[in-house]
């Protein structure tokens, strides 16, 4: 995550980071107060929730990065990305989609896990490769109206 936030977040801030070996999750408590959304282990939680408290483009708001990385569990799915979105919107802010973006973190695109767990990728998600830390794959829904490949490049 030291190397995915700098690129692609404007002010990113770590919110929580779930280790396997560790019980006891990292999480930024007045951060996770000043967002209003309970960051629960019992919950669908991926691996890393990062904040972006500037977007570029988005003046005055925030993005809540759920990132789960492949090697500790499975990528992020249309029911956790479900799961998610409806604990962001239960929140007191009461987050759109919008405001959410969800990533799966991967070694290598050419490995077995990336093989073997694409498919099950949320649409309206995004893969992000270790060996390619300046590139990220949209798992584009067609979701925004009229949009044509030409306004995706």
């Amino acid at each position: 995550m030291e190397v995915f936030a700098p690129i692609f977040l404007g002010d990113p801030r770590v919110a929580w980071i779930s280790d396997s070996a560790n019980k006891m999750p990292f999480r930024d408590a007045p951060l996770e107060r000043a967002l209003g959304v309970t960051l629960d282990a019992a919950t669908m939680l991926p691996d890393v929730v990062l904040v972006d408290l500037d977007p570029p483009g988005r003046a005055g708001e925030v993005l809540l990065v759920f990132v789960e990385v492949v090697a500790s569990d499975g990528p992020v799915t249309e029911q956790r990305q479900r799961a998610l979105l409806e604990l962001i919107a239960a929140s007191p802010r009461a987050y759109q989609p919008e405001h959410a973006a969800f990533v799966t973190a991967y070694m290598d695109r050419g490995a077995d896990p990336a093989r073997r767990t694409m498919p099950a990728l949320a649409w309206r998600s995004f893969a992000w490769f270790v060996s390619e830390p300046d590139k990220l794959v949209q798992m584009h829904d067609g979701s925004t109206a009229a949009r044509k490949l030409a306004a995706l490049l």
